[in-house]
Protein backbone atom coordinates (compact mmCIF):
# COMPACT_ATOMS: atom_id res chain seq x y z
CA UNK A 1 0.00 0.00 0.00
CA UNK A 2 1.22 3.52 -0.78
CA UNK A 3 1.16 6.58 1.42
CA UNK A 4 -2.09 7.63 3.07
CA UNK A 5 -2.75 11.33 2.64
CA UNK A 6 -5.65 12.47 4.81
CA UNK A 7 -7.49 15.70 4.06
CA UNK A 8 -10.37 16.73 6.27
CA UNK A 9 -12.57 19.75 6.61
CA UNK A 10 -15.37 21.20 8.65
CA UNK A 11 -18.76 20.81 6.97
CA UNK A 12 -20.53 24.14 6.34
CA UNK A 13 -17.95 26.05 8.36
CA UNK A 14 -19.09 29.43 7.07
CA UNK A 15 -22.53 28.88 8.58
CA UNK A 16 -21.29 28.07 12.08
CA UNK A 17 -22.20 30.65 14.71
CA UNK A 18 -19.16 29.93 16.90
CA UNK A 19 -16.47 29.84 14.21
CA UNK A 20 -13.71 31.00 16.57
CA UNK A 21 -14.50 28.29 19.11
CA UNK A 22 -14.78 25.65 16.39
CA UNK A 23 -11.44 26.61 14.87
CA UNK A 24 -9.75 26.59 18.28
CA UNK A 25 -11.08 23.09 19.06
CA UNK A 26 -10.25 21.95 15.52
CA UNK A 27 -6.61 22.98 15.93
CA UNK A 28 -6.47 21.41 19.40
CA UNK A 29 -7.83 18.11 18.05
CA UNK A 30 -5.19 18.05 15.30
CA UNK A 31 -2.53 18.82 17.91
CA UNK A 32 -3.81 15.99 20.11
CA UNK A 33 -3.22 13.54 17.25
CA UNK A 34 0.21 15.03 16.50
CA UNK A 35 1.31 14.74 20.13
CA UNK A 36 0.69 10.99 19.91
CA UNK A 37 2.14 10.66 16.43
CA UNK A 38 3.89 7.36 17.13
CA UNK A 39 0.68 5.76 18.43
CA UNK A 40 -1.31 7.22 15.54
CA UNK A 41 1.33 6.39 12.89
CA UNK A 42 1.53 10.01 11.74
CA UNK A 43 4.30 10.26 9.12
CA UNK A 44 3.72 13.98 8.54
CA UNK A 45 1.68 16.00 11.06
CA UNK A 46 -1.91 17.10 10.70
CA UNK A 47 -1.78 20.79 9.84
CA UNK A 48 -4.61 23.26 9.42
CA UNK A 49 -4.31 24.58 5.87
CA UNK A 50 -7.30 26.80 5.10
CA UNK A 51 -8.82 27.64 8.47
CA UNK A 52 -11.42 24.89 8.19
CA UNK A 53 -9.30 22.22 6.52
CA UNK A 54 -6.32 20.05 7.50
CA UNK A 55 -3.99 17.59 5.84
CA UNK A 56 -1.46 15.04 7.00
CA UNK A 57 0.21 11.79 6.02
CA UNK A 58 -0.28 8.50 7.86
CA UNK A 59 1.79 5.35 7.57
CA UNK A 60 -0.85 2.79 8.56
CA UNK A 61 -4.40 2.13 7.38
CA UNK A 62 -5.25 0.80 10.85
CA UNK A 63 -4.26 4.11 12.42
CA UNK A 64 -6.42 6.01 9.94
CA UNK A 65 -9.62 5.12 11.76
CA UNK A 66 -8.10 6.01 15.13
CA UNK A 67 -7.20 9.45 13.79
CA UNK A 68 -10.66 10.01 12.30
CA UNK A 69 -12.47 8.87 15.44
CA UNK A 70 -10.26 11.04 17.67
CA UNK A 71 -11.05 14.11 15.57
CA UNK A 72 -14.76 13.33 15.38
CA UNK A 73 -15.04 12.72 19.13
CA UNK A 74 -13.30 16.02 19.87
CA UNK A 75 -15.67 18.00 17.64
CA UNK A 76 -18.97 16.14 17.26
CA UNK A 77 -20.85 18.46 19.65
CA UNK A 78 -20.06 21.60 17.67
CA UNK A 79 -19.49 20.61 14.05
CA UNK A 80 -19.35 17.81 11.52
CA UNK A 81 -16.20 16.77 9.65
CA UNK A 82 -15.59 15.16 6.27
CA UNK A 83 -12.52 13.10 5.39
CA UNK A 84 -10.82 12.04 2.18
CA UNK A 85 -7.91 9.62 1.96
CA UNK A 86 -5.68 9.45 -1.09
CA UNK A 87 -3.60 6.30 -1.37
CA UNK A 88 -0.55 6.53 -3.58
CA UNK A 89 2.88 7.95 -4.11
CA UNK A 90 4.32 11.20 -2.82
CA UNK A 91 6.59 12.75 -5.46
CA UNK A 92 8.54 14.97 -3.09
CA UNK A 93 10.49 13.94 -0.01
CA UNK A 94 8.31 13.01 2.95
CA UNK A 95 8.54 15.85 5.46
CA UNK A 96 8.09 14.53 9.00
CA UNK A 97 7.81 18.05 10.44
CA UNK A 98 5.25 19.63 8.08
CA UNK A 99 2.62 18.26 5.74
CA UNK A 100 2.73 21.49 3.73
CA UNK A 101 4.69 21.70 0.49
CA UNK A 102 4.63 18.02 -0.38
CA UNK A 103 3.22 16.88 -3.70
CA UNK A 104 2.24 13.79 -5.63
CA UNK A 105 -0.59 11.49 -6.68
CA UNK A 106 -1.68 10.67 -3.11
CA UNK A 107 -2.27 14.38 -2.49
CA UNK A 108 -4.12 14.82 -5.80
CA UNK A 109 -6.37 11.86 -5.03
CA UNK A 110 -7.16 13.10 -1.52
CA UNK A 111 -7.98 16.57 -2.93
CA UNK A 112 -10.23 15.09 -5.64
CA UNK A 113 -12.00 13.06 -2.97
CA UNK A 114 -12.67 16.01 -0.67
CA UNK A 115 -13.99 18.08 -3.58
CA UNK A 116 -16.31 15.24 -4.64
CA UNK A 117 -17.56 14.93 -1.05
CA UNK A 118 -18.39 18.64 -0.96
CA UNK A 119 -20.39 18.36 -4.19
CA UNK A 120 -22.49 15.46 -2.95
CA UNK A 121 -22.58 16.28 0.78
CA UNK A 122 -20.63 13.12 1.61
CA UNK A 123 -18.47 12.55 4.65
CA UNK A 124 -15.93 9.85 3.78
CA UNK A 125 -13.94 8.93 0.67
CA UNK A 126 -10.97 6.71 -0.07
CA UNK A 127 -9.35 7.02 -3.50
CA UNK A 128 -6.39 5.30 -5.07
CA UNK A 129 -7.14 1.72 -4.10
CA UNK A 130 -7.04 -0.65 -7.05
Amino acid sequence: MGNLVLIGDIVNSRRLAERGLVQKRFKAACQQVNERRKDYKVASPLMVTLGDEFQGVLSSPQALWRVISTLELALFEICQLRFSVGVGEISTALNSRSSLGMDGPAFYLAREGIEALRRRDGLYAVTGLT
